[in-house]
């Protein structure tokens, strides 16, 4: 949307700046959203291709295909110009693509180098159809923004849209093409406009001129005719054009008042000064000639005019002699070797007879000429009221479309206006097109308010089409779908409330035939994305899930494997049936080694043995001698070690190769059949022969006890 009445919030949303801009804001989007799905209407390899369109954050977004790539007016800036193959290469296919959206009864508008872009696969592509954005510029901006200098034609300076058609997209083209050729704009139409005012010359330089001898002689002049002041002059739409660019139909001469303004001569631009011009030129050749029989020299310059009235006399003296000259050897030139006599009286007499002749059919011919001017300024006249009531009609049928009104209200409508046209003029191809165009965007709007599930807003589109087009086999599908849809759709929430009873009265998969699971599933046959359905089965999944856990934690297993073949048989995922197999697995382990303890015969454990001083003495002294000769084994064999302390076994053997441990403070604690001693580890080497002065780490107790099976370890 323009900047300059509408404004984006923090939150993505788009809205007016003020509301006295909200109806023409509401009109622009509309505009917008129309025209995105005019363009996705069109499939052509050499037009953009609209992927979808859709409205959120109250303004409306188009998604376009993606190509990689660079637009005509970058190639423009590094080549300077381009050959005529190339350019041919690039501006037929976009021609193609332009004469499929004028049979559609649109046109670009905005046609220029930039907006032409060149695919990585050398293909061609028009861009940005500015039909919607126009419009809207066209109510808030001036003229002069809606148009691109150079490239756009003189019809599109004026107010509203109604001169314009195909013939201005030509226009452009032959602008995009006359950069390609002579590496500059042609000049723009308002500064072409304006020299016809103030001197009555074109200002446009004819590439024809500017790059002959480049190019072939009928591909500039086809540049040229495509760039013409006026609208009859260009070709009649983008075929011709196309052919003439490609020499397959003759392209005329340039008129010579366009070359010659070229070549300098401006005085020969205007036909009326060419004709002073001769004139002049006529009356100097006559005094000259006069003077220079008369052996006079160059006369002094004298008034201005005395000189032309000495000029007009000199003409008619050279005449008046000429004539004299002529009739005097026409009536007495006599032929060698004959004599002719004749009356002179009867050669006036036939003379006579033969003027009278002469006049009377003279008269005769210019009061035939004067009726048949009559008639032909009243069929004129006729002729200019029908088609100023033609475009008016015409005009307002596209206002009314515009507007949405299509067929109502009634006499008021597009389809009524373009019906008048053809009761005017039963062949006008507009008013045709404009009756397709009608019934192909309520074709549009009714499609688009099926696929919302708007069923009522698509009939009322159906309405209005079969009121113009009863036979529309296209309006008679999409009311069976409609009518299918509803029908399904009533169908679908019978069922749902099934399902909802079922679940409430805990019918999940039984009985047979008559389960909420059976429903859903059924649904989902009719309308396999149904969100309910689907929604409902995943409770059904979930319920099963959590049975199966209160029977694993209660120890139920039989029912828990009953719960699993239930999952499978409603699609709970295999990843976790896996985890609750598993799960299933182990309380069954656990159930059957519980119940083999309960059947194992209780053993009575053994007494425990009472520690002695020479006991403990002699475990110590076992200790000491495998720490410092590092047996590790042994280490293991009478030790049984807390966390960590293993890890630092084996660290303390891998470090050092030489260790002296002091045993200190032994006791035997009896009360607790347990007995203690300090550790000291002093005189360390290292792997390296380095000795090596240990810290507190070194310093640790050691506890001797037996195990429950009567073996004493240290720890």
């Amino acid at each position: 949307m323009p900047e300059d009445f509408a404004t984006r919030q923090l939150d993505d949303t788009v809205h007016p700046k003020t509301g006295e801009y909200k109806e023409l804001y509401d009109w622009g989007l509309k505009r917008f959203v129309d025209e995105a799905r005019t363009l996705a209407r069109f499939t052509h390899p050499n037009i953009v291709r609209v992927l979808s369109v859709f409205e959120e954050n109250n303004t409306a977004y188009m998604i376009m295909e993606y190509a990689q790539g660079q637009d005509l007016s970058s190639i423009y800036k590094k080549s300077g110009t381009m050959s005529e193959a190339q350019l041919l290469d690039i501006f037929i296919p976009v021609m193609g693509g332009l004469a499929r959206v004028h049979k559609e009864g649109f046109i670009h508008r905005d046609i220029k180098p930039a907006n032409i872009y060149i695919c990585d696969n050398d293909a061609p592509l028009l861009l940005d159809f500015g039909s919607a954005r126009q419009s809207i510029g066209g109510k808030t901006r001036a003229l002069t923004s809606l148009v691109t200098y150079g490239y756009a034609p003189f019809e599109q300076y004026n107010e509203g849209s109604g001169k314009q058609g195909p013939w201005t997209d030509i226009y452009s083209l032959g602008a995009s093409l006359y950069v390609g050729v002579t590496g500059d704009r042609p000049a723009d139409a308002l500064s072409r406009g304006g020299g016809f005012i103030d001197t009555g010359m074109d200002t446009y330089i004819p590439a024809s001129i500017v790059a002959k001898g480049k190019y072939s002689d009928h591909f500039l002049r086809a540049i040229d005719h495509a760039l013409m002041f006026k609208i009859e002059n260009r070709p009649s739409d983008v075929e011709q054009c196309a052919d003439m660019l490609l020499g397959k139909v003759f392209v005329p001469e340039l008129p010579d008042f366009m070359l010659n303004d070229v070549l300098g001569d401006r005085e020969l631009c205007s036909p009326a000064n060419t004709i002073v011009k001769d004139a002049n030129r006529i009356q100097s050749s006559l005094v000259n000639a006069n003077m220079n029989h008369q052996g006079v020299g160059q006369p002094r310059p004298g008034p201005p005019k005395r000189r032309s009235v000495i000029a007009v006399l000199l003409v008619i003296s050279v005449i008046v002699i000429g004539v004299i000259i002529g009739g005097y050897l026409d009536r007495f030139a006599v032929p060698d070797g004959s004599a002719v006599v004749q009356s002179d009286q009867q050669q006036l007499l036939d003379k006579a007879r033969l003027e009278k002749q002469q006049e009377k059919a003279r008269q005769q011919k210019l009061k035939q000429q004067q009726e048949k001017d009559k008639k032909l300024a009243k069929e004129t006249a006729r002729e200019k009221a029908l088609k100023k009531r033609i475009d008016k009609l015409l005009s307002g049928a596209v206002r009314l479309s515009s507007k949405g009104h299509f067929v109502t209200p009634a006499n008021k409508n597009a389809y009524a206006y373009y019906q008048k046209v053809l009761t005017l003029q039963s062949g006008n191809i507009k008013a045709k097109r404009g009756l397709k165009s009608i019934e192909k965007e309520l074709i549009s709007l009714a499609n688009a308010a099926y696929f919302d599930k708007q069923y009522s807003q698509s009939l009322s589109y159906l309405q209005q089409l079969e009121s113009i087009n009863p036979d529309s086999s296209v309006a008679k599908s999409l009311r069976d779908r409609i009518k299918f849809e509803q029908n399904q759709d009533a169908q679908i929430a019978t069922w749902l409330k099934e399902a909802k009873k079922h679940m409430k009265n805990s019918r999940f998969t039984s009985p047979s035939g008559n389960n909420a699971y059976e429903v859903y599933k059924k649904i989902l046959i009719q309308r396999p994305q149904s969100i309910q359905a689907l929604q409902g089965i995943e409770k059904v999944r979930k319920y099963y899930i959590t049975l199966f856990n209160k029977h694993i934690s209660t120890t139920r297993l039989n029912k828990a494997q009953r719960d699993i073949s239930t999952m499978k048989k409603v699609g709970v995922s295999a990843g976790d049936i896996k985890k609750m197999q598993r799960q299933l697995k182990v309380a069954q382990k656990k159930q059957l080694a519980e119940k083999q303890l309960a059947e194992k015969p209780v053993v009575q454990k053994p007494q425990p043995r009472k520690l002695s001083i020479e006991q403990a003495s002699q475990k110590i002294s076992q200790f000491k001698v495998a720490l410092q000769t590092g047996n590790k084994g042994r280490l293991k064999q009478i030790s049984r070690f807390v966390p960590g302390r293993e890890a630092f076994v084996d660290q303390l053997l891998s470090q050092y190769k030489k260790i002296n441990v002091k045993i200190s403070n032994f006791k035997l604690i009896a009360s607790q059949n347990k007995a203690q001693a300090q550790v000291t580890l002093n005189k360390l080497v290292d792997i390296k022969g380095n000795n090596v002065t240990p810290g507190s780490w070194s310093q640790f107790e050691i506890t001797l006890s037996y195990s429950a099976n009567n073996i004493l370890k240290i720890h």
